[in-house]
């Protein structure tokens, strides 16, 4: 079977209470994920072909950039004070400086003002919170 699910969606687990209502017993054989965010199965390649093809050196590996890995998030401009505080790890006025938005659950790339990737923010019942933090 397939699923769409969202992340914390336990597939094992709903596979053994499939076989419980059913009065049985299960596992799972293999358990592919297809996409993970905007990320998809097509466009992976595996870690022994990049390394074979570099000659078997890491350095030289074509990743991705922090801004391009989080383009499916919503994105929110901070100004210079608030990239001071985000980048010093002090997240007690976040609710104050970004009142509004987002809704609740979601999250969103904190942009400094060159429009550089600063932090990822989730949104919570009581605020915001700092996610991650990027190196400048």
């Amino acid at each position: 079977f397939r699923a769409e699910c969202a992340g914390g969606t336990y597939i094992r687990t709903l596979a053994e209470d499939w076989a419980r209502a059913a009065g049985t017993l299960a596992h799972l054989t293999e358990l592919r994920r297809y996409r993970v965010g905007s990320f998809l199965l097509e466009n992976a390649s595996p870690l022994a072909a990049l390394l074979e093809r570099e000659g078997g050196s890491a350095k030289n590996l074509p990743l991705l950039s922090i801004a391009d890995s989080l383009a499916h998030f919503p994105r929110h401009a901070a100004s210079p004070d608030l990239v001071e505080r985000v980048r010093r790890g002090d997240q007690s006025t976040l609710t104050r400086d970004l009142r509004d938005e987002s809704v609740c659950g979601a999250s969103f790339v904190l942009l400094t003002e060159k429009g550089e990737a600063l932090a990822l923010v989730a949104v919570t019942p009581t605020g915001y919170k700092l996610e991650r933090v990027f190196a400048p």
